[in-house]
Formats: C-alpha cells, structure tokens, sequence
C-alpha cells in the first residue's frame, strides 16, 4: 500500500483522536493522523495548560505560595506556546510508536471519490482513505447576537453586560500589559484552566462558571484563589474589572475542511450530527469527540467512541506480523465487535 493511501485517517488532535488510531494501529490497519497549526482544540490546549499550571505549582516558594511573577503578555504567550509544542510533540511521539503516518496541517475534501476511497488535499499532495475520522474538536469564543443565541443575548444584556466590552481569550496575549482583575465568563474546563494561570500570574481573576462539578481544573482554580461564581450571573462585574473575556459560545473547528464537498452540511456551531456508530451523513466518514453535537449514541468517554466507531467500520484482517510484535492482539481484537 503507498503511503498515500491508508485504511484510516483521523483528522484533528481532540481527546477521542489518539484512541481510534491506537486500536486501529493494533488492529493492523494503516493509519494517518494530520494534526492542526493553527486552530488547535479547546481539549488540547486544557491538557496544555494543565501541565503547565503543574509545572507553576511545582515552582512554588518554601511558605507554599504561588510564585508572582512580573510578566507581560508577551511572556505569557511564549509560555503557552511553549506548553502547546510539548503537548504536540508528546503527541507526535506517541503517533510515531504506532507507527502511524504524521501530517503537519488540517486537509480538505475534494468532492469525488476513487475507488471506494475518500480523496483529501493536502499542500501539494493527494492522500486516499477507505475512512475518516474528524476529531477536530472545538473552541470556545464571545457570545454574539445570532439566529441561534439571539434569545439568550437578549436575557443577558440586562444583567450587566451591556456596557461591558466582551473580549476573545487570545486577545489576552496582545493587550500592552496584563490587566489587574479579569473575569472570565464559562469555557468550561479551558474556562478554568485559563483563570488558574493568570492568577498565577498576579491577575485576579474571577470565574464565571455555569457547573464547577468535581472536576480537577476547577478544584486548581480554587487552590490558587480563582474566585468562582456559579451560573453566568453579572453582579460580580464592575468597573474595577478590566478585561472579561467571554467563553461562552461553541464553535466546531470544521469550517475549513470543505466538508460540503462531501454532502457534510454542520450546524450553526459547526459541530456534526451523527448516527450510530458516530457516523455522518457521508458513508464511512465519522465525527468524534467535541466536534460532534448530535449522536444517537450514548458512548462519551473517547475509548468507548473509539469502540464504537471500530465497531462500524469493516476491518482488515489482522496481519502475521503484528500479531507477533504485539502480546495478546488476539484477544484485544475479539473485543472489539465486527462491523454492522
């Protein structure tokens, strides 16, 4: 098989991403990843800036204090950079020991098949797969007055945010310094995540979470003094806060994948609408994780939609070779139910 034509390709480098190839892999498949350089995940950068706000606890002074750091947002962006190229170069490591085939870039449809096989470009290249996987994920962005959020807007402008200047969270990077306070409005676990390393940085931040849960990144914001107020409500906002960066709307990373070309219309959000086994309206092409926002599946965890997706698509009988470089391949792949 030439290296440009594989059995799976997965495009994107969400959380549901690196399970479907790993079980693809060790199914004997030929896999092909093409991992984002520009429009990265909200997941990705999480894990991004969850290791890094670990590496800042562990920089912590003898009295068990945060170190407070006189940074700007030009240090605060090579910080983040620096944390997203270890998160991809941990992740191209692990693509690598697959044996997977590693593309720099997201691809875009083109709109005829051959030979069964769906046809992507890529720069100057032509790549064919029998299947493909989106696992682009989303982002999080300000919550703008639209046909599908127009009723919400209209709820909220009257509880505070009618003179408050909404901000995107990458403009945190070019404002000339960091503000004093901030308030940072849903997002989620990136939400939370993002509160953690600007309080570490001396900003006072206060989080306006809709569900703190039990979840880890909510508990780190907590430890470091991240204020968080529970719902979206508006009476912690006032003059003294000088920068509120809003992370309340959900927007699918698909836009620039031409998936029209393919008869793949997303929503108003960009996500996908699946069905079973995660898969689209096109035959053997399969969303997964963030970017999906309607499934007739329950599976959520990515190793049970990686489960489901294998379990939809018609593998390739496992080759002699990989049953001896892996112990017990056998018996992963009896796990895995046979196509429907």
């Amino acid at each position: 098989m030439a290296e440009t034509d594989f059995d799976i390709v997965v495009i994107g480098a969400d959380a549901a991403a690196l399970p479907v190839l790993q079980r693809s892999a060790m199914a004997g498949l030929t896999v092909a990843s093409f991992l984002p350089q520009e429009a990265h995940p909200a997941e990705l950068l999480s894990q991004s800036l969850r290791s890094l706000n670990s590496r800042l606890a562990r920089q912590s002074s003898f009295n068990g204090q945060f170190i407070r750091l006189k940074p700007t947002p030009q240090l605060l962006r090579r910080m983040f950079s620096q944390a997203v190229c270890g998160t991809y170069s941990e992740l191209h490591q692990q693509l690598s020991q697959l044996g997977a085939f590693v593309f720099q870039g997201l691809p875009k449809f083109a709109p005829k098949e051959r030979s069964g096989h769906h046809v992507l470009r890529w720069r100057q290249q032509t790549i064919t797969s029998k299947h493909v996987i989106l696992a682009t994920g989303l982002q999080y962005l300000p919550l703008q007055p639209c046909s599908a959020t127009e009723r919400f807007w209209r709820q909220v402008q009257p509880h505070g945010f009618r003179n408050v200047q909404m901000r995107f969270m990458h403009e945190v990077f070019e404002l000339p310094e960091l503000p004093a306070r901030s308030v940072i409005v849903g997002g989620h676990e990136f939400g939370a995540h993002m509160a953690t390393l600007l309080q570490c940085l001396g900003v006072s931040t206060t989080l306006l979470a809709e569900q703190s849960g039990n979840s880890v990144a909510f508990e780190m914001a907590e430890c470091v003094g991240v204020r968080i107020q529970p719902g979206v409500g508006t009476e912690v906002l006032n003059a003294s806060h000088n920068a509120v960066f809003d992370l309340r709307r959900v927007q699918g990373l698909s836009r620039d994948l031409d998936l029209d070309a393919i008869g793949i219309t997303p929503d108003e959000s960009g996500q996908l609408w699946c069905g079973d086994g995660f898969e689209t309206w096109c035959p053997r092409v399969f969303g997964a994780g963030s970017l999906v926002g309607f499934t007739t599946e329950s599976a959520t965890a990515p190793d049970e939609v990686a489960s489901r997706i294998l379990a939809r698509i018609h593998r390739l009988p496992l080759r002699p070779h990989l049953l001896r470089r892996y112990k017990g391949l056998d018996q992963l792949a009896g796990q895995i139910p046979k196509a429907v």
